[in-house]
């Protein structure tokens, strides 16, 4: 009976820590502007989900550049820092950087979930990378960095 119980809860465990999730893309991103939140748009992709993760997703999308022309821009002072958050709260590893004439640029450092935004004036597309053991997906946020 001790020997049937014991495993049991072995496979019970083994389920839990092998992601059966049915979550079938990555948890949507915010990012958090003094008290404004706003929810980061989805880009790009890989994604593992059911029974020991066997089913892949895999999506792609339009450039960091065109997605950001379709939120509303957040005004923010030079020096300003957002905390990245996710839906499922969960604490992936993150990188973000500047996306400026098609690809990545200055990266901007991230710790403790937060994201410290360009100092200098001007309009950015910030591209978040999170990465977590499931897969990895990229974010986009527009900003407007500005002293007025």
């Amino acid at each position: 009976m001790k020997k049937k119980w014991m495993l049991t809860f072995s496979f019970i465990v083994l389920l839990i820590l092998s992601g059966c999730s049915s979550d079938q893309e990555p948890p949507n991103a915010f990012a958090r502007f003094g008290d404004t939140q706003v929810r980061a748009l989805k880009s790009t992709y890989e994604w593992s989900y059911g029974f020991l993760n066997t089913e892949k997703v895999v999506a792609d999308s339009s450039s960091p550049s065109h997605i950001a022309r379709q939120m509303k821009t957040q005004i923010v002072r030079p020096k300003a820092k957002a905390k990245i958050t996710f839906s499922n709260r969960s604490n992936p590893r993150l990188s973000a950087h500047v996306w400026k004439n098609d690809r990545e640029r200055e990266e901007l450092p991230i710790r403790d979930k937060q994201l410290a935004l360009p100092k200098k004036e001007g309009n950015y597309v910030i591209l978040l990378h999170a990465r977590w053991m499931r897969g990895n997906a990229y974010y986009v946020l527009s900003v407007r960095v500005t002293t007025h």
